[in-house]
């Protein structure tokens, strides 16, 4: 038994470490900041019911950077939200991205 919780930790201990890779801080609320993760480069997926206005919204990126992005697309009936990051801010790859690559 206490050899299964031990991997069962592990696991969890590296899902939880790749996907803190993934995660962004996102303003997209005044005194209300929420999270969101890096779907893809330059793509964030964050709730859509915190989402309370559709440009020049500042994000912090999984390196700390900050960075601006705009509302691509909104859908309340799944409270997803979908922001563009704009120019080339962002890293090239994401965790996920890396680590299918062979990179991460």
């Amino acid at each position: 038994m206490k050899h299964v919780l031990h991997e069962l930790s592990t696991g969890l201990s590296e899902l939880v470490q790749s996907a803190g890779q993934s995660a962004v801080g996102v303003e997209a609320r005044n005194r209300l900041g929420s999270s969101g993760f890096l779907w893809k480069p330059g793509v964030i997926v964050t709730a859509a019911h915190t989402v309370r206005r559709e440009d020049e919204i500042p994000v912090t990126l999984p390196d700390g950077k900050k960075a601006t992005a705009t509302l691509a697309g909104i859908d309340y009936g799944t409270d997803l939200a979908v922001l563009r990051l704009e120019g080339a801010a962002g890293p090239a790859l994401t965790p996920v991205d890396a680590a299918r690559a062979g990179r991460g």
